[in-house]
């Protein structure tokens, strides 16, 4: 059945990975969310006080024996104090108090000892006023805490005089505060043998100082939205293997403070003012990374701009200045699989840059540049699968230019150029494509078997668009013919007046299809 559409609207999908959210917490393998759910939540009758202030909190049971305090716009300055295990009323004298959140409320200050009653697991205290937290405010849960949560709050320093023996943590949030200042030392006295996660965004950092997170044995660091402008060397572990410092204002690859960084998979570095990338020559990462350069102020791609890298599983280049590309870029480089050039000022990529990633490339990202004509690097490519040359000045596309990769590509991304019509010669033998994309052009009329022919080219295509071109009539049955997987059709915003009524018979499968602000007979 086919859905008509008059009114067309964008979907957006947000595919969102969390390494690590404050707001799931695991409990002895059960998974609970910090914001309301469909669990239940009932008033909190565990302890026996008549006037208990945990009274005014909801509980909500993660099994059978243990609970999860929610504490909401409570008016309190500290944390009260939980009664002991054998201090509860009959009803509840099984169970344990395994997570506290105390979010939106008027914390100021965690007094000593304020926990040491219970084996609490989880501590979110986010969204409150923290000043101070005594250097005993967590004792009695050095083997059982493995996440604490101190985000938005009035912070001015890591208060790492409180986390000392905290043996089992594992993940650690202190987001949104107003910490300026971290020191070689900070750490040094510190036991956290198992903290693997370290969440420190939006403060006021400027310097990583040597040794500040060194002996820590971190596999991820986020640092981004500070003001980071140095990082010195040995400041990272070697264990890292997760490094986001976008937003901050590096100019330029912090190599010295890498080197030892042998494990690391990603460095995100958007949103700096790096100005140019240099490889530097005691340092070479042996494993696959992602590198986020994005958003930042990078005008050329010099020979040996990446000699200190091997392999890419995603290389983001978007958002820049680029114009100038030399011949040899990845000369060093064996492996990369997603490249992102998008929003630049490119022109033309010299031949043989792809060379020696002509098999490994994937996906080529080129939106939003100034290509008059496909550059003749991509002759060399024969794995790719998505290539996107969206909002560029390209009036045709010579065939022999991606003449390699017309048996492996999945998805062509054309839209905003200046062709005039459908390149029937470039699709033939893409037997693989799926989505096709030539919104926004200039195409006028639409030939018979444009896009599908006997040779299975176009019987894959599942997604067409040709919106917003100059198309006037589709009179021709044959036109969509040999495309029975085709779901998907948007012809809208054209100037079609005629349109014959077995336009689409032949599409079988076709599921929606987008005709509005037209004037058809």
């Amino acid at each position: 059945m086919i859905t008509f559409y008059h009114i067309y609207s964008n979907s957006y999908f947000i595919s969102l990975f969390f390494l690590v959210s404050p707001y799931v917490l695991s409990i002895n393998g059960v998974f609970v969310q910090s914001s309301d759910t469909a669990t239940t939540l009932k008033p909190c009758k565990f302890d026996i006080l008549s006037n208990s202030q945990w009274s005014q909190c909801m509980c909500e049971n993660t099994d059978e024996s243990n609970i999860h305090i929610r504490c909401r716009l409570r008016s309190w300055i500290t944390v009260p104090k939980l009664p002991k295990v054998n201090d509860r009323g009959n009803n509840d004298s099984t169970v344990n108090v395994v997570a506290v959140t105390i979010t939106d409320s008027a914390l100021t200050f965690i007094a000593q000892d304020a926990f040491k009653n219970q084996s609490v697991q989880v501590i979110d205290l986010s969204n409150n006023h923290l000043e101070v937290i005594n250097v005993n405010a967590f004792r009695g849960l050095e083997d059982t805490l493995y996440q604490l949560s101190l985000n938005h709050n009035n912070l001015f320093s890591i208060p790492t005089w409180a986390l000392t023996y905290l043996h089992r943590l594992q993940y650690l949030y202190i987001q949104h505060n107003m910490i300026s200042e971290i020191k070689s030392s900070t750490f040094d006295e510190t036991q956290l043998k198992h903290l693997h996660f370290l969440h420190l965004d939006h403060n006021q950092f400027t310097i990583l100082p040597q040794g500040c997170f060194y002996r820590l044995p971190l596999h991820v660091l986020t640092l981004s939205n500070n003001r980071v402008i140095a990082i010195e060397k040995r400041a990272l572990p070697p264990s890292l293997w997760f490094l986001d410092l976008k937003n901050n204002v590096l100019q330029e690859i912090p190599y010295s403070a890498l080197r030892e960084l042998q494990t690391l998979r990603t460095l995100d570095l958007e949103g700096n003012n790096i100005t140019k990338v240099e490889s530097y020559s005691e340092v070479r990462f042996p494993a696959q990374i992602d590198l986020i350069l994005s958003n930042n102020r990078i005008k050329e791609l010099r020979a040996d701009a990446f000699n200190s890298f091997t392999k890419f599983n995603k290389l983001d280049l978007s958002y820049n200045q680029i114009s100038l590309i030399e011949p040899g870029i990845f000369n060093s480089v064996s492996y990369v699989r997603q490249l992102d050039f998008s929003y630049n000022q490119i022109v033309n990529i010299p031949m043989g840059t792809f060379g020696n990633v002509a098999k490994s490339l994937q996906s080529l990202n080129l939106e939003e540049n100034r290509l008059h004509a496909l550059p003749t690097a991509l002759r060399q490519l024969r794995a790719l699968e998505h290539l996107n040359l969206n909002n560029n000045k390209l009036v045709f596309v010579d065939n022999a230019t991606l003449i390699h990769m017309k048996s492996s590509i999945t998805e062509l991304l054309l839209a905003f150029n200046r062709f005039t019509r459908v390149p029937t010669d470039l699709l033939d033998g893409m037997t693989r494509l799926t989505h096709l994309d030539l919104s926004k052009n200039r195409i006028q009329s639409i030939s018979r078997l444009a896009f599908g022919t006997l040779d299975k080219t176009g019987m894959s295509l599942r997604r067409l668009n040709l919106a917003g071109n100059y198309i006037e009539q589709i009179t021709d049955s044959a036109t969509f013919l040999y495309m029975s997987a085709l779901a998907y059709l948007d012809i809208s915003h054209n100037r079609i007046h005629q349109l014959s009524p077995n336009a689409f018979e032949r599409l079988e499968g076709l599921e929606s299809l987008f005709l509005q602000v037209t004037a058809i007979e």
